[in-house]
């Protein structure tokens, strides 16, 4: 059983949470202000939100199914401040809104590249 946390997980880890930060702040903001731009991108936001939370979910328990308990906790924290900080200095750069249109098909590339790299660790 390895018991190891690679680099390129932690990278992979880190997009996933950034793209669901960007879904949730722009779900946030859009709520909060009233200005969305139709009710059908809120709800798209607002479902694939909701499926990248649960995809997750289940990268973590596959995590900790192949390797040691605290791996998958040590995951979550790290690539979880990392993964704000980059969705901070990519929201900067191209916007929340715009991240967030790229994040529709930013966390699902990231949850397979994330579920790819712990399948090898078996």
């Amino acid at each position: 059983m390895p018991r190891s946390l690679p680099l390129n997980l932690v990278l992979a880890w880190s997009l996933l949470f950034c793209f669901l930060l960007a879904h949730e702040y722009h779900e946030r903001q859009s709520k909060r202000s009233l200005q969305f731009a139709s009710t059908h991108l809120l709800k798209a936001v607002e479902i694939s939100g909701l499926l990248g939370f649960f995809t997750g979910l289940v990268i973590l328990i596959y995590y900790f199914i192949v390797v040691a308990w605290y791996w998958p906790i040590v995951l979550f924290v790290g690539g979880s401040i990392f993964g704000a900080m980059m969705m901070g200095m990519l929201s900067s750069l191209i916007g929340e809104e715009s991240l967030s249109k790229r994040a529709f098909i930013g966390w699902p590339l990231s949850a397979l590249w994330a579920i790819s790299i712990i399948h090898e660790l078996k």
